[in-house]
């Protein structure tokens, strides 16, 4: 016949499913708040990659003549032969010279009180495939912000440095910085401030003959 458990039994047991539980949930409790802290130290490094990548591409697909840096190389202007960021499009070609038909121009422009970069596009008056003078209107990077009517889209958050400079034939150095506050609970409760650079150099594809 089987021996009933005595109450001192009774109470070790509860005691060692206690003491393990505690630690199971002290356990998952440390692994869910390092996940967190992981994401927070993550999203600085997003904000300034999806930015760089962005303005690589569209650099990069540009062409080398008439891309002119901005004030403190905190922003910049270039041609592009697409069309409006939101309707799907392809290149279009002169039918007798089969240059590319460029259709406006691309400004990204950093707001250091803002810690914001912003993307403004502008149509060309008229399209155009020579580029021997510069394509109308002439505007320079800095002043797409004082102009109404753009179409314009914030590509980049938390960014406090931004910095576009010539550094070779037909090639410009991007250099991105972003900051956040994240929560750093395995150190304390005072946030801490986590920044990161990133730099890309861009050589555009589309070059003078």
């Amino acid at each position: 016949m089987r021996r009933a458990f005595s109450l001192l039994e009774l109470v070790l047991g509860m005691a060692v499913l206690m003491a393990f539980l505690t630690v199971t949930y002290f356990t998952l409790a440390q692994g869910v708040r390092y996940v967190r802290e992981t994401d927070s130290y993550a999203y600085p490094q997003k904000e300034g990659a999806v930015l760089l990548r962005k303005l690589s591409e569209e650099l990069a697909n540009s062409h080398e003549r008439w891309v002119i840096p901005g004030l403190e190389a905190a922003s910049i202007r270039f041609l592009s032969a697409e069309g409006p960021e939101t309707v799907p499009s392809k290149l279009e070609f002169n039918n007798s010279t089969g240059r590319i038909i460029w259709k406006k121009w691309v400004s990204y422009v950093w707001d250091p009180a803002k810690s914001l970069v912003t993307r403004y596009e502008m149509p060309l008056s008229p399209t155009t495939s020579d580029l021997t003078t510069e394509p109308d209107p002439g505007t320079l990077p800095d002043e797409f912000p004082t102009l109404p009517n753009l179409r314009k889209r914030v590509v980049g958050r938390n960014i406090v440095d931004f910095k576009v400079v010539p550094s070779g034939t037909s090639q410009q150095t991007l250099t991105v910085t972003s900051e956040k506050q994240v929560p750093v609970s395995t150190r304390g409760t005072k946030p801490e401030r986590v920044r990161v650079t990133m730099q890309a150099t861009v050589v555009i594809l589309n070059q003078d003959p």
